[in-house]
């Protein structure tokens, strides 16, 4: 990348926030096409950015900014398997895990690895679904091993499917994270131990939150069955072997993942194991395949048309040149509830990670506002949601977790021109500008 063309796009984009500091939302939209200039859609997905404070030119200098930055090399990178993590020296091939025969995401290797894991664990949870033996499947994980699994079991718990003819009912899936041991023992109070099924979901099978459930599981299957009988009742998904031989994990009922898989991106891995044993291996497959039109849009679509860049560079424009201190997480269908923990979780791991090679101002610490129901909205809005002045800015659609590589990407290559002071100089400005009344 040139340093002189992001010197260039940055100092366009501050004159630009000047331009727009004192413009309420409710300009914007003396244009008439405002929504049809301001919303794009891809892979069945609506995004609405009508409502950000930006405009036809700003939007031009947001694009330029992602040119002068070499994004689009960068995701070309992303997809052959390059180490774009620079915090860790990994690749970033969460895209592989959603990959078709064919695609070759990373590699033909990677591809040949990827599917062959699939078929196992998708083989794996059909058996335990139409097998019938049975009835109480337990997640346990903590973070990436748990959040994004147990939103989309939440999610598409209307797509479980019917009981094969061999199985009384299918599983009843449940989903535990929390150390202090109470959900834990809330399950297993009216749980069958011959009928329980724990999965295990440990990237490393060291996570302290993970283990302690774990063994507390362990140790009711062996003083309500036997010693003998924990193999039988434990499935996992880690990187580490010698872990699962003592604990006694079957190798038969272990899965793998990758140390290139971030954690809050493998629910398309085998960490997805509970919510495919939920819904079914067909439905699984289909929401992969929802997932990977969304990866080709990211990949193939330009700049101006393409949804994850597009919520990138909106996040670059709120938090670097508007100074937005908040982030709002609406779901608007309750089924989505959990969503917003995911999303969120998400967005501040990306945000601390991009942090760390990168100066950023204090005002990048987003602060969270989430909820599902119409009362959190109405709370909201009620207190304008406002940070010293400034009010939250809202996208109506969450196109998955490409838009956070990018905007790691972007704001890896900030310039150093537009300096700390000009940026919170920015932010006060914005404070200071009071709301235009409409008559």
């Amino acid at each position: 990348m040139a340093e002189p063309l992001l010197e260039a796009a940055w100092a366009a984009l501050a004159q630009h926030r000047a331009r727009l500091v004192s413009h309420h939302t409710a300009d914007f939209f003396d244009d008439p096409q405002r929504f049809e200039r301001c919303s794009a859609s891809a892979a069945g997905l609506l995004l609405d950015y009508s409502r950000q404070a930006v405009d036809a030119p700003a939007l031009a200098a947001l694009g330029a900014l992602a040119d002068a930055a070499g994004l689009a090399d960068a995701i070309a990178a992303m997809f052959r398997g390059e180490a774009i993590n620079t915090t860790e020296g990994r690749a970033a091939l969460h895209v592989a895990l959603r990959q078709p025969r064919g695609a070759q995401i990373g590699g033909a290797a990677i591809e040949a690895e990827v599917l062959a894991e699939r078929t196992r664990m998708l083989a794996f949870a059909e058996s335990i679904r139409s097998g019938g033996r049975f009835d109480t499947v337990i997640n346990i994980g903590i973070g990436g091993s748990d959040l994004g699994p147990a939103m989309a079991a939440q999610a598409l718990r209307h797509f479980r499917g019917e009981a094969s003819a061999g199985a009384r009912r299918l599983p009843t899936v449940h989903f535990v994270a929390n150390v202090d041991g109470c959900a834990l023992s809330d399950l297993l109070e009216t749980a069958d131990p011959a009928r329980t099924l724990f999965i295990v979901c440990s990237k490393t099978f060291t996570t302290q939150e993970t283990l302690a459930n774990a063994r507390t599981a362990r140790a009711w299957i062996a003083e309500r069955l036997s010693e003998a009988a924990v193999p039988a009742h434990f499935a996992a998904v880690s990187v580490n072997a010698a872990a699962m031989d003592a604990f006694g994990i079957h190798p038969d009922q272990r899965f793998q993942m990758w140390d290139w898989v971030g954690g809050r991106y493998s629910m398309w891995s085998s960490i997805g194991v509970s919510l495919a044993i939920a819904i079914g291996a067909a439905n699984f497959e289909a929401l992969l395949a929802g997932a990977h039109a969304m990866d080709r849009h990211f990949r193939e679509a330009p700049f101006g048309e393409n949804l994850p860049v597009r919520m990138a560079l909106l996040g670059v424009w709120n938090i670097d040149l508007v100074g937005l201190p908040t982030l709002a997480v609406l779901p608007y269908d309750s089924r989505l509830a959990r969503s917003r923990r995911s999303c969120s979780s998400s967005t501040w791991r990306a945000m601390a990670s991009g942090s760390r090679a990168t100066a950023v101002p204090s005002h990048t610490a987003l602060r969270r506002w989430s909820g599902a129901s119409p009362a959190t909205r109405r709370s909201i809005r009620s207190s304008r949601c406002c940070t010293r002045g400034n009010p939250v800015r809202r996208s109506t659609c969450w196109s998955g977790c490409s838009h956070r590589v990018a905007v790691r990407i972007i704001k890896h290559s900030r310039s150093p021109t537009l300096s700390r002071r000009q940026r919170l100089s920015c932010t006060a400005d914005a404070a200071r500008a009071s709301r235009p009344s409409r008559s």
